[in-house]
This record gives C-alpha cells, sequence and structure tokens, in this order.
C-alpha cells in the first residue's frame, strides 16, 4: 500500500468514526488500555512512548496522537504517519489484537507541552459490527517541559555590533535519520516580508567550521545570493550532540553591516534555524521574539482578522447589553486593538424579515458604521441532499427579502454556507461518499445560479461563499466529467470560499496552500479559519492557548505576505476565528460550559478565562444624532451620543469631526476629556457645532472617536463610531 492510499486509509478511520458517537462511549466490556511514557522532559528533546494492549475481543485498532503548537515529532516508529489534515500522528489500523508499542521523539520551541491522545478497538462482538469502535483515552503522562533549541538575549539588532545565537538541531526528516551531510544548520534573520531574509549557512557541520553567507528571496526558495555584505560573519562552530540524540549545537556570532545596512520594510524579525533537508522545506525551529531592527523603513504588515458568531447572534443583535460587549470585544479583542475584528460572520435564526427586522436593520447599520463587515452563515450536513435543497433556497431568499427592504448601510455583505457533506458517513468507506457529494455539488450550483440571479436585481450584489474543509483534495469523489480536486470543483462554482484550516502547528501554512494557489489562479478571495472551540479531547486553539494561536496566525502572515503590496499574498482576506462564544452551551456529560475564543486562555497552562474578562474592554461609542438621515439647513447642528466603558476611573477622550467618506474630507469639530458613570458606566455627551466655516456638500456623516487616557499608552483602547446614514448639509437661503 503506498503513502497516499495509507493516508486515505486513515483518514476514513478517523472522520467515520469521528462520527459513529453511539458506539464511543465506553462499552462496559472494554478492558483495553494504552499509557504513554515521557521520557527526557527539561532537555531539548522529548521521547515519547505509547504502549496499547487490546482486550481479547479485538480484531482491529489504530492509535493517535494529536500534533501540538510549535512542536514537531521526529523518530516515529511502528510505520506511524503524521497526517496534517487532521492534526494528528497516526498508527494503523492492525488487524489484530496484538500488544504494540510505538515511539516518538519531540523537538519546539515551545518550553512547555500538554498531549492528548486516544486508541479505538473494534466492538465486541465483531462478527455483528465489524466497523464499530470504541475509544480509549491514553492515560498516563500528559504533560513535560522541552528546553528551546535556540539561545539568545537580543532585543534590538543594530549595526556594528556582534551577537551570539546557539542552536541545537537534529537530523531527521520524514521521520528519517539523516547523517551530516545530508542537511546543513542555518540561521536566519527572517523580515517579516517573506521577500527579505538573510541568514548563515554551517556547510561542513560537525567536520569544521565552514559557512556562508546567503540571501532567500522566499523562505521555500534555496538561496539566491552567497557572501552578501549586509550580515558579517565573526565565527561560527559546531560541536556533536549524542545525548539524548544525534545532532549538532552550533554557535554563531556575526554583526549587521554598519556602511551596507540591510534594506528592511519591517522591524519585526525573527531568528530562526533551519535544516536544508529538501528544496522547499522551511524548517521547525523559530524564535517569533519581536526584535526591532534600528534601521531601514517600518512597514506594518497585519492580517485582517473575522470571527463566527453561531449560538449568540440573536442575543447580541437584540439585547443591547450583549450588543455593546460585542462590540467592545471586536473593536480590541482580549485587549488588543491591533487584533480588531473586521469580518462578523454570524447566524441569525430569528424572523429577520418580521418580528426582528429593525433589531437586525440596527444592529448591522451600528456594525457597519464601525468598519465591520457582516455576513449571514447557516448550514447542516443534510443539506446537501437534493431533496433538502428547499432549505438552503429558503436561507437564500430570505436574505434577499431583507436586503430588498434595507438601505445599503443596513444591509448583508454576503451569504456564506457551512454545509459540511463530509460529515455525513453511511456505507464506512474511504473518503466522501459518491453520491452525497453529487448532490451537494449539484445544490452548491443551483445555490450559486440562485444568488445570481437575485443579485441582478440588487443595486448591492452580495457574493456567495461555501466553508469548506481543508482536507477536500484527499476526500474527493470524482462527479461527472470533472477530475479535478474536490477544493477545486467547489471554489469554480462559489464566489468564495473559507477553508476550514483547525491545524494548530506550523504545517497549517502548507494545509490551506494549495487552496489559496487556486483561488490565487482563478481571481476568487478565500479566508483561512483557525478552531478556537472546546472540541476535547481533539486538538484545537482552546487546548493550546492564545499566544499559540497568535504565533500559528503570524506564522501564516509571513508565509503568506504579498511583498509588492500593503496586504495579503493576492485573495487572502481575512484570518477568521471560530468562534465567538459558547457561553450558553454545555457539555451534557459534565455540565461544563464548553468555551471558545471570548474565553480562550493565554497558554495550555492557564486557567481558563473567565465569562466576564479581566482584560481591558475597549470603550464603545453610539452616535445618536444626526443619524436618520437629516438634512441640515442653516450653520449650526447638535450632535449626541452614548459613551461606554469598563472603567469609569480612566478619562476618556472624545473627539467629534464632520466627514466625507467619498472625498476623504475631515474636520475637527470638538475635543472632549469625560469619564463614564462609576455605576452604569455610561456617559450621554453632547455638542453643538457652528458650521459655517465648513463646506457645504451632500453625503456628510458625523465621526466620533473615543480614546482611553490612563496615561499609560500600551494600556489604552480606543474605537470610534459613524453615523449610520448620509445627510445633507445645505446653505442657508
Amino acid at each position: 500500500m503506498n503513502k497516499i492510499s495509507v493516508k486515505l486509509t486513515l483518514n476514513f478511520f478517523i472522520s467515520a468514526l469521528a462520527f459513529a458517537m453511539l458506539f464511543l462511549s465506553c462499552p462496559a466490556y472494554s478492558q483495553s488500555i494504552v499509557t504513554r511514557q515521557i521520557t527526557g522532559s527539561d532537555t531539548s528533546i522529548a521521547h515519547v512512548t505509547l504502549t496499547v494492549t487490546p482486550d481479547g475481543s479485538t480484531t482491529s485498532y489504530y492509535v493517535l496522537e494529536f500534533l501540538i503548537a510549535e512542536i514537531t515529532p521526529t523518530y516515529i516508529t511502528g510505520g506511524g504517519i503524521i497526517d496534517r489534515s487532521i492534526g494528528a500522528i497516526v498508527w494503523g489500523p492492525f488487524a489484530d489484537n496484538a500488544v504494540r508499542t510505538f515511539s516518538y521523539n519531540m523537538i519546539g520551541s515551545t518550553t512547555g507541552f500538554e498531549i492528548a491522545g486516544y486508541a479505538m478497538f473494534s466492538s465486541d462482538p465483531p462478527a455483528q459490527n465489524p466497523k464499530n469502535y470504541y475509544k480509549v483515552y491514553t492515560s498516563g503522562d500528559k504533560t513535560a517541559n522541552l528546553v528551546v533549541p535556540i539561545t539568545h538575549n537580543i532585543d534590538s539588532l543594530q549595526p556594528n555590533v556582534v551577537y551570539q545565537v546557539t542552536t541545537k538541531h537534529f537530523a531527521f526528516y520524514d521521520g528519517q535519520i539523516l547523517e551530516h551531510p545530508y542537511y546543513y544548520p542555518e540561521l536566519h534573520l527572517l523580515n517579516a516580508m517573506r521577500d527579505n531574509i538573510i541568514g548563515i549557512r554551517c556547510y561542513k557541520g560537525s567536520e569544521g567550521t565552514g559557512y556562508a553567507t546567503f540571501k532567500k528571496v522566499a523562505p521555500y526558495l534555496s538561496p539566491s545570493a552567497w557572501n552578501i555584505p549586509e550580515i558579517e560573519v565573526i565565527s561560527v562552530s559546531a560541536v556533536p550532540i549524542t545525548d539524548p540524540a544525534a545532532g549538532l549545537q552550533v554557535t554563531w556570532q556575526f554583526k549587521l553591516s554598519a556602511t551596507n545596512l540591510w534594506n528592511v520594510e519591517n522591524e519585526s524579525i525573527c531568528l530562526g534555524i533551519f535544516m536544508l533537508t529538501d528544496v522547499g522545506d522551511y524548517g521547525v525551529y523559530c524564535d517569533l521574539s519581536n526584535l526591532k531592527y534600528s534601521a531601514g523603513t517600518n512597514k506594518t504588515f497585519k492580517s485582517k482578522r473575522g470571527i463566527y458568531v453561531w449560538k449568540e447572534g440573536y442575543n447580541i443583535v437584540t439585547q443591547p447589553v450583549n450588543q455593546r460587549n460585542f462590540f467592545s470585544f471586536c473593536s480590541a479583542p482580549k485587549g488588543k486593538t491591533e487584533n480588531k475584528i473586521e469580518s462578523i460572520i454570524i447566524a441569525l435564526p430569528g424572523d429577520i424579515n418580521g418580528a426582528d427586522n429593525a433589531s437586525v436593520k440596527t444592529f448591522i447599520a451600528e456594525a457597519h458604521s464601525r468598519n465591520f463587515k457582516v455576513h449571514y452563515v447557516a448550514g447542516e450536513p443534510e443539506w446537501s441532499f437534493i431533496d433538502n435543497r428547499q432549505i438552503g433556497i429558503d436561507h437564500i431568499n430570505k436574505i434577499f427579502t431583507y436586503n430588498q427592504s434595507a438601505n445599503a448601510d443596513q444591509q448583508f455583505d454576503s451569504i456564506q454556507f457551512d454545509i459540511e457533506p463530509h460529515a455525513i458517513d453511511t456505507d464506512n468507506e474511504p473518503g466522501m461518499e459518491p453520491w452525497v457529494w453529487e448532490q451537494y455539488i449539484q445544490n452548491m450550483d443551483y445555490y450559486q445560479s440562485l444568488v445570481d440571479q437575485n443579485n441582478a436585481g440588487m443595486q448591492k450584489p452580495i457574493p456567495f461563499t461555501a466553508a469548506i474543509g481543508n482536507f477536500w483534495n484527499q476526500d474527493y469523489i470524482p462527479y461527472d466529467s470533472y477530475t479535478g480536486t474536490g477544493f477545486e470543483q467547489i471554489i469554480n462554482i462559489v464566489d468564495k470560499v473559507a477553508v476550514m484550516n483547525y491545524v494548530t502547528h506550523y504545517g497549517a501554512i502548507f494545509t490551506c496552500q494549495d487552496e489559496l494557489e487556486y483561488c490565487r489562479f482563478l481571481g476568487k478571495p478565500i479566508d483561512i479559519v483557525y478552531e478556537t472551540f472546546n472540541t476535547s479531547p481533539t486538538e484545537s486553539f482552546w487546548f493550546n492557548g492564545n499566544k499559540a494561536l497568535e504565533r500559528l496566525i503570524n506564522t501564516v502572515e509571513y508565509a503568506y505576505a504579498d511583498p509588492a503590496g500593503d496586504s495579503y499574498y493576492d485573495k487572502l482576506e481575512y484570518n477568521v476565528l471560530h468562534y465567538y462564544e459558547a457561553e450558553n452551551e454545555i457539555f451534557p456529560a459534565t455540565g461544563e460550559t464548553k468555551r471558545s475564543y471570548r474565553q480562550l486562555r493565554p497558554d495550555m497552562f492557564s486557567p481558563y478565562e473567565p465569562l466576564d474578562p479581566v482584560y481591558n474592554t475597549a470603550p464603545v461609542c453610539y452616535v445618536k444624532s444626526p443619524n436618520g438621515g437629516e438634512s441640515f439647513t442653516g450653520n449650526s447642528m447638535s450632535v449626541t451620543y452614548d459613551l461606554y466603558d469598563d472603567n469609569s476611573t480612566v478619562p476618556i477622550v472624545v473627539k467629534i469631526y464632520l466627514i466625507n467618506p467619498s472625498t476623504g474630507a475631515q474636520y475637527l469639530l470638538t475635543q472632549q476629556s469625560v469619564r463614564v458613570s462609576a455605576t452604569t458606566f455610561k456617559y450621554s455627551g453632547s455638542y453643538s457645532a457652528n458650521i459655517r466655516s465648513y463646506p457645504k456638500s451632500e453625503g456628510y456623516r458625523i465621526l466620533i472617536t473615543v480614546q482611553e487616557n490612563s496615561g499609560v499608552p500600551a494600556n489604552d483602547l480606543g474605537s470610534f463610531d459613524k453615523s449610520n446614514y448620509n445627510f445633507a448639509i445645505k446653505a442657508k437661503k
């Protein structure tokens, strides 16, 4: 069996069995045991041993260990395969009940880790249910520490200063031990713009101290120039590592030239350690310290972010307090204004064309006034079936009926269907079921045509988006004459896709790469989605924490930066978090709140975030008037607003502007310093403006910015609000 067919078979076992929950409830007869032992904690490389003891009734089983963000498994024994589509190492399936021992090593750039895993065993009696399995969670050791294999004390890189970095390299590739000289340790100074990397290669390794400097035009390409003048090497020395595994420890001394400065485009630099094991191998170690470089032009490169809202959509739309909390969160997620949410993908189960119509219009207008896009999302796996096509039709018609009744600021920006046909499995065969996929594709083609027909009569056309799995290239079943991969076929149909890239390690770069490339080829936009929901015991960022999430998003940003532009690699629009809330969701068996991004803990060893956040939250301002399409005459107008914040002791600077979005004109009318009430956490403000000296034209709005002023700029958050409707200012007659 070749590697591809093995992977397909493994995907079948994992995807199909994950949904057979009836048989995963640990029957009383199960006495199978899986234990884990971790040795080498507090070293640069930890060793993990799994011992699997099936019970006598077992006829087949497989074993799974979840990958961990920033850690790479090496030296995998027992035929284990890394399946990056599910973020796990998988052994088996084995068609027997033999006792087996598996092992692997772990290296990476995190100091602590916690492992989750399980084994799936055939049920008893196998004659009646040969495809049914029960799950046994791995017991024994779960946590350990790694010594990060890169050591330095650099805070800021400056020209003509000698720096020293010590790195440890372990010779592996695809689980195979490599012998020098088949790999070459490298030290990279990685600029955030991926076309600007300089480094040093130790090309003799343990045989000597030979080295060369180089520049890379992209991290996936071989060096294009050697001995460049921007970096000067003082010395490179290497000594063998014999314990705990074969490798090299390299000490690098270098300085950046004072006469020929490195021409950078961003001051954020990574120090990374890479092994040239194959063309395109990006390496596994990276210290993502945002080091400053004292020369060059500062150019901030930051992704746009989005968020899903599944369960709380109705409450956010209809309840003012929930809405204020949500807008505050989106303005500065977890107290970070640089991570502002700009795309809201929201499920709304209410009657948006009836009783809830006014609330939905107000919510979307308020969201747009804060520069948030609002997208309608719905979908279930059963929508794949042609017999259920009418359900999707009803949702599409509902949104267009709503948009037709609303002005531009109140309308949804797109429709997204999250159907996930891979969740339907009735035949226990590998891959997505052909008849399900065939109906799914026909339905999606029909839905896109229906959206196109409705858009033809709309002043503001909206796109149709499909949420897709990051493994649809593997599970694809051909339909009609199309012979490409599954993700290609669905991207051919819809306006946009959101790829559910539920991977928590650096492999996330590669699991979405094909989809990105194909969208780029077709000129269609794409979002990348990261799982933050508590999917315990399977891996997610709820498990690894917010720091791991931010590092992975940064890694994707570095990998897919567009060196020639101010934004992302071509059509990549948003990094999307899945999802906002879990406050009202409970695990039935334990009564525990499920939790998601809003309660995401800082790291895997921190306590859970409380439902009410302890970090500083952004102030929220509502423009009350002018806010209804008014037409003003004369030379005066009155502005009123409501301001909310979580801290009554911090003054807030309020600035009121007259703006024209179409021309970019912006005039500051006044600046005020206020505090919210200690009991209501609200301030109601007003201002009468004399507009005699300002141009009189159509399309003006009021803009109010609010910024905390605690005296510590790093702690101060801010946001803004625009009047929801255009209004005209007319000269006095």
